[in-house]
């Protein structure tokens, strides 16, 4: 076949003992690309073996099923926000804006996996997801240690990403005053999450591995401040006539946000 999908089974199914079955008599693989849609259906020493022997190419658990995360922190939300009467009303539009969403972050996630993939190829891509998880988790540790002591003009940035990460349906339903009224614990997780992937996703998975946890809290803490001026910069564009002006805003939307801040770190 094409590629392998595992969406269910019990974890270790592919393993140590058995990956030779996943190859034909020629020691071919029976398939080029594996997905993992079920998490921890292959060990990482089958990965590594049938990526060394068959030059399969996966597709980790970490970054296939991370959708299914953020759907449920969707779910999570909307429950916190509305009741089930208010949710069916906007359903539809709901899940469709959830889709849009969860689209945009796989592209973000395969483009890093790849572009990497592309400048290392001996370094197996199962390796790259599980660098890119340790980078957006530790910098998103920083980030929930910074939260506790940001100024009030940091705090209401922080607070407005958590507002801007919600679908447009849900935030009109449920209304500012229930959003400002999220659980504390929870907004921190959202910011740190949509802030920490921010960052990684446009700076590289190495770009701040050599930045220390507080030093990595201060930055994003800039970065943050960086997002709202280019926010800002590109609505001030949109609404006047110049010549490239999509050009320069897609620059200011996908460009190093590091590279224009006045970072000596």
């Amino acid at each position: 076949t094409d590629a392998f999908l595992p969406c269910g089974g019990r974890p270790a199914a592919v393993n140590s003992n058995n990956w030779r079955h996943f190859l034909d008599e020629a020691g071919k693989a029976s398939v080029s690309v594996v997905v993992e849609g079920a998490n921890l259906f292959f060990t990482e020493e089958a990965r590594e073996a049938l990526t060394r022997e068959a030059q399969v190419l996966f597709v980790k658990d970490s970054s296939a099923n991370k959708c299914g995360v953020i759907c449920s922190s969707f779910e999570i939300a909307a429950s916190l926000l509305i009741d089930e009467a208010a949710f069916l009303k906007i359903k539809d539009t709901f899940v469709n804006e959830v889709l849009e969403r969860l689209r945009s972050l796989a592209r973000k996630e395969a483009a890093i996996l790849f572009s990497q993939y592309q400048r290392r190829p001996e370094v197996p891509l199962s390796k790259v997801s599980i660098k890119l998880s340790n980078a957006i988790n530790r910098t998103k540790d920083a980030i929930i240690e910074r939260l506790s002591s940001l100024s009030p003009e940091d705090a209401t940035l922080a607070h407005a990403l958590v507002a801007r990460h919600l679908p447009q349906s849900l935030r009109q339903a449920a209304g500012q005053a229930a959003i400002d009224a999220l659980p504390q614990s929870y907004a921190h997780r959202v910011i740190a999450s949509v802030l920490a992937s921010e960052i990684v996703y446009r700076e590289g998975i190495d770009s701040l591995s050599e930045v220390s946890p507080g030093r990595l809290g201060d930055l994003a803490v800039s970065y943050l401040r960086h997002i709202e001026d280019t926010r800002c910069l590109v609505k001030a564009l949109q609404a006047v006539e110049l010549p490239e002006r999509e050009r320069i805003i897609t620059l200011l939307k996908h460009g190093s946000a590091i590279a224009g801040m006045n970072y000596d770190g």
